[in-house]
C-alpha cells in the first residue's frame, strides 16, 4: 500500500502538468490561469469557514461527553479539501471537491470506520507504584 502511496505521490506532478497543458489547450492560459487562482481561493475560504465551525461542533460534541468521531473525520476531510483546493493544479482540485461532498464523506467513512474501534478511558484514578495521589491543601501551583 505504501509503495502505491509513494509512486502515487510521485506521479501526480506530472498527471498535473497534463491535466494544465489539456485545459489551457481546451480554454486558454489566461482562463486556465484564472481557474486555478479561484480555486486556491476557494481552498482557503473553506479552510476558514469550515474549520471554525466544525471546531465547535467538535467543542459540543466533547462537552456533552460524546466522542466526535464523525465530527473529526468530517474536519479532517475538508481540512485536506481546502488544503488540495489550496494547491495550483486540476486533480488535486477535483479530489478537493470530491472531499466536499457529504456521500463522498459518508463513503469513506463508512470504508474506514469499519476497521476502527475506539476505546474510552475510565473515570477512575489510576493506581499503581507510579502514582502519587495529593489532597487538594497539599498541591500548590507554581
Amino acid at each position: 500500500m505504501l509503495r502505491y502511496l509513494l509512486l502515487g505521490l510521485l506521479a501526480l506532478p506530472f498527471i498535473e502538468i497534463a491535466a494544465f497543458i489539456k485545459v489551457g489547450a481546451a480554454i486558454g492560459v489566461l482562463p486556465t490561469l484564472a481557474a486555478v487562482l479561484a480555486t486556491s481561493i476557494a481552498g482557503g475560504l473553506v479552510l476558514r469557514h469550515q474549520g471554525l465551525s466544525l471546531a465547535a461542533r467538535i467543542q459540543g460534541a466533547v462537552r456533552q461527553g460524546e466522542l466526535p468521531g464523525r465530527t473529526l473525520f468530517d474536519a479532517m476531510a475538508i481540512f485536506m479539501a481546502g488544503m488540495l483546493l489550496l494547491v495550483p493544479g486540476f486533480v488535486t482540485d477535483v479530489i478537493g471537491l470530491l472531499l466536499l461532498l457529504p456521500p463522498v464523506r459518508d463513503l469513506l467513512y463508512g470504508r474506514l470506520s469499519r476497521n476502527i474501534t475506539v476505546a474510552t478511558a475510565t473515570r477512575e484514578a489510576p493506581r499503581g507504584p507510579r502514582v502519587i495521589e495529593l489532597d487538594s491543601d497539599d498541591y500548590r501551583a507554581n
